[in-house]
């Protein structure tokens, strides 16, 4: 069982020079309709981290259906967590060949209680290019709003 798993690493190889490190991590995963908040840790890579946060993420599987044809392809998920917090939460699910509607507007929704990040997202220096290219680069952005302990806490939503 995942519960049973402190941490799992897979060395550097001769094929592939990255350490890879997941570890078992409760999840509120704010783009599953149902299930939400499972009741088991899902082990998450971790990808960036501080003294504050740590970011991760996740493979993914996404699908879709049509009378004729159903549609399956690999995807990835990105989390965040603040340090002291129960659980990391989902920002991004990669979308393959597909447009973005609304892109702001759900980013916001996921960062509600990080005014800071939502502020960045409004500003001229985000770029969705970028974004679309690396999701990665909402963590630094989110680390620094942290330094000045403008957000709401956890526990403090539910």
């Amino acid at each position: 069982a995942t519960t049973d798993i402190k941490t799992l690493v897979f060395p550097p190889s001769e094929s592939d020079p990255t350490e890879l490190t997941f570890l078992p991590v409760m999840v509120h995963d704010n783009h599953e309709l149902v299930n939400r908040n499972p009741k088991s840790p899902r082990l998450l890579m971790k990808v960036y981290e501080t003294d504050r946060m740590i970011g991760y993420i996740s493979p993914a599987e996404d699908f879709s259906f049509s009378p004729t044809m159903i549609s399956y392809w690999n995807s990835m998920k990105y989390y965040y967590q603040v340090k002291g917090e129960q659980r990391a939460y989902t920002y991004w699910k990669v979308v393959v060949n597909a447009k973005v509607i609304g892109l702001k507007k759900m980013l916001k929704k996921c960062f509600k209680r990080f005014p800071y990040v939502k502020d960045y997202i409004d500003s001229k220096t985000f770029n969705s290019k970028e974004f679309f290219k690396n999701p990665e680069i909402l963590m630094p952005v989110m680390d620094e709003g942290l330094k000045s302990g403008n957000y709401t806490r956890e526990d403090a939503e539910q």
